[in-house]
């Protein structure tokens, strides 16, 4: 790494608001890992992963930079978004100097700059599919002879960086898959409450089912009873009248009654077929409306679970940007004082 050179005598290094500025810096590109496309916001209703992420980087955020001895420390937090980045491209202007870096680093030093110059740097993020979007540039700064950057603090600074990345990634790896377990247990549970109201429903369109045929039985049977019992009793009467100058008369007469019989008969058995029927779909229909109705109630929980967790996300957002824009405050102060 091209450092500015070291000028024996001068006080100060680096300031310690610049060091406090930077070790910000570092600490909200840790908590920035949790602000990327990981989740939906709470608008879509989901919290599952974008299904078609862009393969190339977006721009790198908060772009910032502090003046040295013929030399600018630049820092940057990473682009939002599921791309992968493989490494980054840092510009100065109006110099035209570049530096790439891996992905790992979020802190470049620009040796070679021209004392008095005002300098602004942007940065890129590349991956495998090309080259991302470029960044805002970062606010101006004028190396000046005497501002010295240490190198042996900026190089534990970056190591911390990527300290706090990596853990910031496991954290975020832990805080998605409770947050996936969470929606799994929701999920399995609405899936075992479905499965127990359906298997009721289909429990009480059985028992409906059952009761409307054997009440159907019954009736049918009664009928039949009640069709036998009235022709055994005209059988009787007919045959009493044998022998009499009234049987022919009278076996006329049983005849058509036992037609209109048989005609009841079939229009009780049918009365009674259509009623079965009837209970039967009302029952079917109570028993579909349920299963619909439970469909929908886990549907219901899932989808609050969505919600929750998108709305955890959103002000864990919220949070995360608040704090970048303190950070670029506390940044422009730092610079004010010391150049003040």
């Amino acid at each position: 790494m091209n450092f500015s050179r070291t000028r024996i005598g001068t006080a100060n290094p680096i300031s310690n608001r610049f060091i406090a500025a930077i070790v910000a810096t570092i600490a909200a590109l840790a908590l920035s890992v949790l602000s990327t496309g990981q989740w939906a916001s709470a608008d879509s209703g989901t919290t599952a992963p974008d299904p078609d992420p862009s393969p190339v980087p977006g721009a790198p955020r908060h772009v910032t930079a502090r003046a040295g001895d013929e030399a600018a420390a630049v820092a940057w937090i990473a682009p939002a978004g599921d791309a992968h980045v493989t490494g980054y491209i840092v510009f100065a202007s109006p110099s035209g100097i570049t530096v790439e870096t891996t992905h790992e680093d979020h802190l470049v030093i620009f040796g070679g700059l021209t004392n008095g110059v005002e300098y602004t740097f942007t940065v890129v993020a590349f991956n495998d599919a090309g080259h991302g979007e470029v960044s805002e540039p970062s606010s101006p700064v004028v190396p000046e002879e005497g501002l010295q950057l240490d190198e042996e603090r900026l190089e534990r600074l970056r190591e911390h960086l990527r300290k706090l990345a990596r853990k910031a990634k496991e954290r975020f790896r832990d805080a998605g898959e409770r947050a996936r377990e969470k929606f799994e247990k929701t999920e399995d549970r609405g899936d075992k409450r479905l499965e127990k109201q359906t298997d009721r429903a289909h429990e009480f369109a059985e028992k409906s089912r059952d009761r409307a045929t054997g009440r159907h039985e019954r009736l049918v049977e009664r009928a039949r009873n009640w069709f036998e019992r009235f022709r055994e009793g005209l059988r009787e009467r007919l045959h009493r009248a044998e022998g009499t100058d009234r049987y022919d008369e009278l076996l006329v007469r049983t005849e058509e009654s036992l037609g209109n019989a048989r005609e009841k008969l079939a229009d009780r058995i049918d009365r009674s077929d259509e009623r079965k029927d009837a209970r039967i779909e009302q029952a079917e229909e109570t028993a579909r409306h349920r299963i619909e109705k439970a469909h929908d109630r886990a549907k219901s929980a899932i989808e609050r679970t969505q919600i929750r967790l998108a709305e955890q996300i959103t002000r864990l957002n919220e949070r995360v940007h608040e704090l970048l824009r303190r950070l670029a405050e506390a940044w422009r102060d730092a610079q004010i004082t010391d150049e003040g």
